[in-house]
Parts: structure tokens; sequence; C-alpha cells
């Protein structure tokens, strides 16, 4: 990890029982960041299921937490996608495959 506050290159442990992604195996996801989280979108599992979930990382924290989504919306499972945060409600997934 690198720490740009205290200028600092450090290991933590960041998998733990209490503090991991949704899915322990992701593949062919996207990955964008805004502000201080870092986003996981989609992919493919392990048991090659294609994945509509989503999870956080807060760099402030050293935490994952699943991301919930607004009202009964659900995405549709993606991989080999691309994506951008444009704020912290907005994600522009582009391509990929169901």
């Amino acid at each position: 990890m690198v720490d740009p506050a205290i200028k600092r290159l450090f290991n933590i442990e960041l998998i733990g029982e209490d503090n991991r992604p949704t899915e322990s195996a992701r593949v062919n996801y996207s990955i964008c960041a805004n502000s201080n989280r870092v986003f996981l979108y989609g992919g493919v599992n392990e048991k090659s299921q294609v994945l509509g979930t989503m999870d956080s990382f807060d760099a402030c924290t050293y935490k994952f937490s699943a991301v919930k989504f607004r009202g009964d919306y659900t995405p549709k499972g993606r991989q080999a996608h691309c994506a951008i945060a444009l704020d912290k409600y907005t994600m522009l997934v582009l391509g990929g495959t169901f």
C-alpha cells in the first residue's frame, strides 16, 4: 500500500474473515476509483458464473464492503468490460458480455 498522506509504502493484511470482497475469486472485472474508494464490478467467479455484484475498497479505512444498488435495480452480470466512475453515484460501463 502507498499512503500519500504520510508518504510511506507499507504492507497491510487486507483480506481477513471480516474484510473481504463478496467473491473470493474474480476475473474479467472492471475497476475504477472515485475519491478515496476503488470499485470492482462484475467479472467471472471460480464457477464460471458471470457476476453482477460490486464491491468497494475504502483507501482510508482499508476495508472492503458490498455496494448496495438503489431501489429494486439489480444490474445484469457483465464480464470483460470497461468502467469509469463519473461521480460517487454513477458508473459508466462499456462493452463486455453477459
